[in-house]
């Protein structure tokens, strides 16, 4: 299973996700945009940026995913980490 979010250290893609067709509707979140890349993975990057002090805390605007489960992992991660600031 391969997870990744945008930028962050040794980071690398994978497979072993579920295959998607062109036509399929990746989930949406409030607060994120969510697409398909033209490799097939699953993108979201949230529409208002985290605050300086969220980022250090290591909450990424953009992560992608093989998955939709994964996908809303990664969101979910992303929000509890920048709620862990406040």
């Amino acid at each position: 299973m391969s997870a990744e979010t945008f930028g962050s250290p040794g980071s690398e893609a994978g497979s072993g996700g579920q295959s998607r067709s062109a036509d399929t509707t990746p989930p949406c979140q409030e607060g994120w945009k969510v697409w398909h890349s033209d490799a097939g993975r699953l993108w979201a990057t949230r529409t208002r940026p985290f605050r300086p002090d969220e980022e250090r805390a290591g909450a990424y605007r953009t992560v992608d995913a093989d998955t939709d489960e994964q996908l809303a992992a990664l969101i979910t991660e992303q929000e509890r980490r920048a709620e862990s600031v406040q």
